[in-house]
């Protein structure tokens, strides 16, 4: 090969370099957004006990949940309404007060 032609090659090759680790070293502003949010996150997650994380992961269907008070004891994060477990008669009023009455163990929760 020659000299030239290795010139040419090491100068592209040092281009490729210097452009990963511009990209690499530079966050977007959307990364920059991204790695505020996961250190929020990361503080959260601090705080939680490890029964507080198992019940954010859990969805539990609310028709199976008979005491309401289980769903602040074992922490979940959401419940489930599907296939057959919608209220008394599918109405507005009924889905709503269904909601309220899931909600309401929500705000005494430490973190």
């Amino acid at each position: 090969m020659s000299s030239r032609a290795l010139s040419i090659a090491a100068a592209t090759l040092a281009l490729l370099l210097a452009a990963v680790v511009t990209t690499e070293t530079a966050p977007v502003p959307a990364q920059a957004k991204l790695l505020a949010f996961d250190t929020r996150a990361k503080a959260l997650l601090a705080k939680m006990t490890l029964a507080e994380k198992i019940g954010q992961m859990t969805q539990p269907d609310q028709l199976f949940i008979k005491d309401r008070a289980d769903i602040e004891k074992y922490f979940f994060g959401s419940v489930l309404s599907g296939g057959d477990s919608d209220p008394k008669t599918n109405t507005v009023e009924d889905w709503g007060a269904m909601y309220e009455d899931i909600q309401a163990p929500m705000p005494s929760r430490r973190v």
